[in-house]
């Protein structure tokens, strides 16, 4: 993904740099107060107000045009930074998931926490798996989601370069979908049950409201990588900001 990025800045842009990643290790458990979310020398800072957008930084104004859901709207950069969630960033998940010996296990490691604590952590427009790129701060996290399969990879090259393993299909949210961002209910695009923890696809239920470490995470709305390692979901809705998050739909693969 972050590879199609930068390929078409290049093609249709004229940009020859590379791309910025965030280091979310040193941030974890302080999003709030992060240099990356600086409304002068950052992206501007948290989303404000019922509609969670933000008000400050050099976005304050910028219209998306893709989004809630699979719907095509106009709305602002939203944001519900929660600084709880960003601590599944911290070091020591990180390590374990470097200590991880195949891919997919990485995969479901990294998945379930690093990944999982930006997005929820920023919140709102980046738990959106449809209109999370509208959010800038977006290509940082993943560049740095890269930059650990890297990491990981170096490991022991010769054998990892190559290990890939897991779905070439999109699958994880169930009925519910990811867990709202605190601002009420976006118009869902959730799955079908079997995708929502069973078979394999996720860890144990979480409770409503809680942050639960990967492995957790559970309805209304999970978000549950495959192999166990769990998601978003759980305590990003319902009771956990206070908004029942983007519930209901169907993801358009289910529909007839």
């Amino acid at each position: 993904m972050m590879w199609a990025h930068e390929y078409m800045l290049e093609t249709e842009c004229g940009y020859t740099a590379g791309q910025p990643w965030w280091d979310e290790t040193h941030d974890a458990g302080t999003f709030s107060t992060s240099d990356v979310l600086d409304p002068v020398t950052g992206f501007g800072g948290d989303g404000v107000g019922t509609d969670r957008c933000i008000q400050d930084g050099p976005f304050a104004n910028y219209t998306n045009h893709v989004g809630p859901g699979f719907d095509i709207t106009d709305h602002c950069i939203q944001r519900s930074v929660n600084d709880r969630i960003s601590s599944a960033a911290a070091q020591a998940n990180i390590d374990n998931c470097m200590r991880q010996p195949t891919y997919e296990q990485a995969w479901g490691c990294i998945e379930g926490a690093p990944h999982s604590a930006g997005h929820a952590g920023v919140g709102a427009q980046l738990v959106n798996p449809q209109s999370s790129p509208g959010d800038p701060i977006f290509y940082l996290h993943h560049a740095w989601i890269d930059k650990l399969w890297w990491d990981w990879q170096a490991r022991d090259l010769e054998t990892r370069l190559t290990d890939m393993a897991g779905r070439n299909k999109q699958t994880g949210f169930g009925p519910g979908g990811f867990g709202g961002g605190g601002f009420g209910g976006f118009p869902g695009f959730g799955g079908g049950s079997g995708d929502n923890g069973g078979n394999g696809d996720g860890g144990a239920p979480g409770v409503p409201g809680a942050f639960v470490p990967p492995g957790g995470f559970g309805p209304p709305g999970s978000f549950n990588p495959p192999g166990g390692a769990g998601g978003f979901g759980g305590g990003f809705g319902g009771a956990g900001f206070g908004g029942p998050g983007f519930g209901g739909g169907k993801r358009p693969d289910d529909l007839p």
